[in-house]
């Protein structure tokens, strides 16, 4: 199609070539411009004068952007002139010949549309030098109207010039069907064979779609009373509801509503909507028999309904419903996950307590309850509230099945896969539950929360230490937003240096182009990076974490044979063991004690710890030695002997 229009144009613009000689003077006045290269007009002669020029056709002023201005142009008329340029030996077919080229690229730029994603920016950006290209200068009525029209969808992405493109689009369905003759200034609207002449090839909207996108335009920009008396022309009064809803007028949402429902033209989503202002669960209910149980509305809203109320029981039943009538919802996947969730939650509790519990009876121990009276009587809900009596494990199951369905449906939905890692680690399931919350970082990487479940996912996996050292160094990041002590992640910790130590073991007999090997060393080079790090950045808080920190340092830095390193933390550690009052505690003594061996030990053996680090040591072991009490004469010995060691 495309090439035959393109064919054509050129056709029209060879004919136009030809008569351009006797017609010079009339072309340029439809262009609207002079032409450099034009011959000069002919001069009187003898036999009679030439007739003077034709006027000019004005196009539209272009208005500038500016606060001031509003539409994107004025004057947007196509009246009777053009029987007059006829009559002056104007070219038709040249003028059609540019409209059909702009027809052309509207065309292209709905391809470009096409095959684009919409939210993408850059779409916009392709499609507006289409735009503006056809509407750089009217040459007929609907093609012109149609680029305007393309450009105001365009520029209602920008909240700058939104308003200014809701106005110019009530411009455009204002003249959509008026019929002016010539009034003021002999202006008329353009005749009905130049407003269809191009329709088939234009993908220009009916009145009624046109009011009804110039209803939701006004809508999206708050004017909610302008877009219901829009939507009431159309007989749409759902909209006209929400839109009064959304206004804060409700008694005139209810004045429409109750005005359908006398007149016998309310819809189930009209008693969907009337329910919601009620807050009345009977109209949901109405809705559904109306509907003949095909009214996803009112099931998803009795289900939600439940689900605040924490009657969950009540809840699955309707939520199941309302997805059998319309399943791609990941709303409500989402709901029914999380009413799984809940069961099963309590479904353990139950279980756990039983033993111990002789008065309450539990759900599991009864028979299932009939369907209450806002509940569906079919086999869908009388198998879900037969699901009463399974376990908690058939609950897991079937909220991860839920949230599964959720996140396949809107892969951007962070808590839906943060919900279904959740479900399976209660599984067990640790493999998935980790690529789901890979997929939840990927959307939302600043949840520390989601960060802390990933590190102890993999760690629990035992075999991912770089991925755990990528989550512990993503929670030092976010260690200010999070709060969390340093004891949170040591388990995590220890666990990767003991892995770290064992695949260094395991490979060391491997060749050097083995990649386990080289798996082993990335891992190292990782696991001495983040200790580093918490070298530099980790709080010197006295205490028993701080100590149990810098003990794990320690044991890597022994494992590489690091003297300078492992006596520093050695050093560290006892510190972070001494108190500052004087409370007695044996088993704290005991590990003060041990600890302060251990610092002798390492400053002993380090050929680099010279007089004055030796020295130092051992005024620190004499000041730490009057802490111990007199009676633990053992101790106090064996710390004085190290000392004296150390200054030998």
């Amino acid at each position: 199609l495309q090439t035959r229009l393109t064919t054509k144009v050129q056709q029209h613009h060879q004919q136009h070539q030809q008569q351009q000689p006797n017609n010079t003077t009339c072309t340029n006045t439809i262009h609207g411009h002079d032409d450099d290269d034009a011959p000069p007009p002919k001069t009187p002669s003898s036999e009679g004068s030439t007739p003077p020029p034709p006027a000019r056709r004005r196009p539209p002023r272009v208005v500038p952007l500016s606060e001031d201005s509003i539409l994107f142009e004025t004057g947007v008329k196509f009246d009777e002139e053009d029987k007059e340029d006829d009559a002056r030996g104007t070219d038709r077919d040249a003028l059609d010949g540019d409209a059909l080229r702009q027809a052309i690229l509207l065309a292209l730029c709905l391809d470009v549309k096409n095959s684009n994603p919409e939210d993408d920016g850059l779409t916009v950006e392709e499609m507006r030098p289409y735009v503006d290209a056809a509407a750089a200068e009217p040459k007929n009525w609907l093609v012109y109207s149609t680029a305007l029209l393309q450009r105001c969808r365009l520029e209602l992405t920008s909240s700058y010039s939104a308003d200014r493109a809701a106005l110019q689009m009530q411009v455009l369905v204002d003249q959509h069907a008026t019929v002016k003759t010539k009034g003021e200034n002999g202006v008329s609207d353009a005749p009905a064979r130049d407003r269809v002449k191009f329709v088939s090839a234009l993908d220009y909207p009916a009145i009624w779609e046109a009011k009804g996108e110039l209803a939701a335009t006004m809508a999206g920009l708050g004017a909610l009373i302008t877009a219901a008396e829009l939507y009431a022309t159309l007989n749409r009064f759902d909209a006209v509801v929400e839109c009064y809803a959304g206004a804060g007028r409700r008694d005139a949402a209810l004045l429409v509503l109750k005005e359908q429902v006398s007149q016998g033209k309310a819809t189930p989503h009209l008693w969907c909507v009337l329910g919601d202002l009620e807050d009345a669960p009977k109209h949901y209910e109405t809705a559904w028999a109306s509907s003949k149980e095909r009214c996803a509305r009112a099931a998803r809203s009795l289900g939600r309904r439940f689900a605040r109320k924490k009657q969950w029981r009540e809840a699955i039943p309707w939520l199941e419903r309302a997805l059998h009538v319309a399943p791609f919802a990941p709303a409500t996947w989402f709901d029914l996950g999380i009413a799984e969730m809940r069961l099963a939650v309590d479904a353990a509790s139950m279980m756990t307590s039983r033993p111990t519990t002789t008065t309450t009876t539990t759900a599991s121990s009864s028979p299932p309850p009939e369907p209450p009276s806002s509940s569906p009587n079919n086999a869908t809900a009388k198998r879900v509230l037969g699901a009463t009596q399974h376990s908690p494990e058939a609950r897991w199951r079937a909220a991860a099945r839920a949230f599964s369905r959720a996140a396949a449906q809107e892969p951007d939905d962070a808590d839906s896969w943060a919900n279904l890692a959740a479900v399976q680690i209660q599984l067990r399931e640790l493999k998935p539950a980790l690529a789901a919350l890979d997929a939840a970082l990927k959307i939302r990487g600043d949840d520390w929360r989601l960060w802390e479940n990933a590190t102890r996912v993999a760690s629990a996996l035992g075999d991912r230490p770089a991925v755990v050292l990528r989550g512990l160094s993503k929670l030092l990041d976010l260690r200010a937003k999070s709060r969390r002590p340093v004891d949170s992640f040591l388990d995590q910790l220890a666990a990767v240096v003991d892995q770290v130590a064992v695949l260094e073991a395991s490979v060391a007999a491997l060749p050097e182009t083995d990649a386990r090997r080289f798996n082993a060393a990335r891992a190292a080079s990782l696991l001495d990076q983040f200790a580093d790090r918490l070298l530099r950045e980790a709080p010197a808080v006295p205490g028993d974490a701080t100590a149990k920190l810098w003990d794990l340092l320690a044991l890597r830095a022994g494992a590489q044979d690091d003297r300078p390193r492992l006596r520093d933390l050695r050093a560290r550690k006892a510190r972070a063991l001494l108190r500052k009052d004087d409370r007695r505690d044996h088993h704290h003594d005991a590990r003060l004690f041990e600890a302060l061996l251990e610092f002798a030990d390492a400053c002993a053996e380090d050929d680099t710890c010279g007089p004055n680090e030796r020295r130092s040591a051992a005024l620190f072991l004499r000041a730490v030695l009057e802490r111990f009490h007199r009676d633990d004469k053992d101790r106090r010995q064996l710390l004085k002997q190290k000392a004296d060691d150390l200054q030998r």
